[in-house]
């Protein structure tokens, strides 16, 4: 973990700025952006406390902690803090390790699943990909097709040089290793650990940021980021009203959502039915009916859907119906941006707009769309 990461991460339950105890620093002290392989993090607020383990900090919420491990590092650590700091945080560590979960996260086991994802791997060389990624030798058609992808949705991110961009469900971390190599400020958040492991094999020391965390429960301080990238993760997530309010919450003024996900079909195809069987994993695509029921209430404006056509050269000046844009789409997904701003939530009515108002929307954008056009 980068000591600058501070800046931005806090408590996922009181969102305040948590202090940092390195236990084991990694490479110069006196380096500009010192890096800390292991340590203690704590919240002043609610005195939870949080460990580094291998560069990687787990902001989780109580019911998703691995409390056998993080109480015997505790206990190993509890030299590092001061003892006037945080008085009894080892006891209230203890009291609510002991505590039964709670019972109003209906994701539990969808994000259980997916944190355990690697005891349910039998084949060894499932998690191969990821020391490349995106770059697959054995299959160069997925390769160009997530590079194809990460090129769409990236001019909708609408970021500069310096820019703070959270990489939602960050997995293998390689969109949020290019983010970076691009001079963005990029935050990969995952829940699950055994991912980001593998990126940080992958990246060797020039790591980005990255954090395990439950996206529900985002350990970002309000107003930190510019924007938020959702590539192909958000169809993963079980409560995406509060989700997107934790996005708008990070996000600071006028701060963008660039969306690529699958469609409200993707549930129903077979290799999705296939995975959920399997391990567990939510696999539930949206539209955009979709993305404004996640958005009533909150301080955005109306979201755009967007799209990727293939048009031969007959075909220009051929008016661009819905039915035109859908059997003319280049891509297998879905690209949505939501502004945060004032001229927004409140206009959205409890019932989602799936009639006149999204019809006009779509409409609006066509004006917007990128083309491919054929001699």
């Amino acid at each position: 973990m980068k000591d600058s990461l501070l800046k931005y991460i806090g408590c996922p339950y009181c969102l305040r700025e948590l202090a940092c105890y390195p236990s084991r620093p990694s490479g110069s002290a006196a380096a500009a952006d010192p890096e800390i392989q292991e340590g203690v993090l704590a919240c002043p607020e609610c005195r939870r406390f949080f460990p580094i383990i291998d560069l990687l900090p787990e902001l989780l919420p109580d019911g998703l902690r691995d409390w056998k491990r993080d109480l015997a590092r505790f206990e190993a650590w509890e030299g590092l803090i001061p003892a006037g700091d945080f008085p009894g945080l080892l006891e209230k560590a203890r009291a609510i390790a002991g505590a039964p979960l709670p019972g109003g996260d209906r994701g539990l086991g969808y994000k259980r699943a997916e944190i355990g994802i690697e005891s349910k791997i039998s084949d060894p060389d499932f998690f191969g990909p990821g020391y490349s990624s995106p770059f697959n030798p054995h299959n160069t058609e997925f390769s160009m097709h997530l590079i194809r992808r990460f090129g769409n949705v990236l001019p909708l991110l609408d970021v500069k040089r310096g820019d703070v961009v959270l990489d939602v469900g960050a997995g293998y971390a390689w969109t949020t290793e290019w983010l970076t190599k691009m001079g963005i400020a990029a935050i990969g958040i995952d829940i699950c650990r055994t991912y980001l492991e593998i990126g940080v094999r992958r990246m060797g020391r020039a790591l980005p940021h990255l954090v395990i965390g439950d996206i529900e429960h985002l350990p970002l301080q309000s107003g930190c980021l510019d924007a938020v990238l959702c590539f192909d993760a958000f169809h993963h997530i079980p409560d995406r009203p509060r989700t997107m309010g934790q996005f708008v919450r990070a996000l600071g003024p006028s701060g963008r959502i660039a969306m690529a996900e699958p469609g409200g079909s993707h549930e129903f195809i077979e290799v999705s039915q296939d995975v959920m069987d399997k391990y567990g994993i939510l696999e539930k695509g949206l539209d955009l009916d979709d993305v404004f029921s996640y958005c009533r209430g909150l301080d955005v404006a109306l979201p755009e859907q967007h799209f990727v056509l293939k048009i031969g050269g007959r075909e220009r000046g051929q008016n661009l119906s819905r039915a035109f844009v859908q059997s003319h789409s280049q891509v297998d997904c879905k690209y949505f941006t939501i502004r945060k701003g004032p001229d927004g939530a409140a206009s959205i009515p409890g019932r989602v707009l799936a009639g006149k108002r999204i019809k006009a929307r779509i409409k609006s954008r066509l004006r917007k769309l990128y083309f491919d056009w054929l001699s």
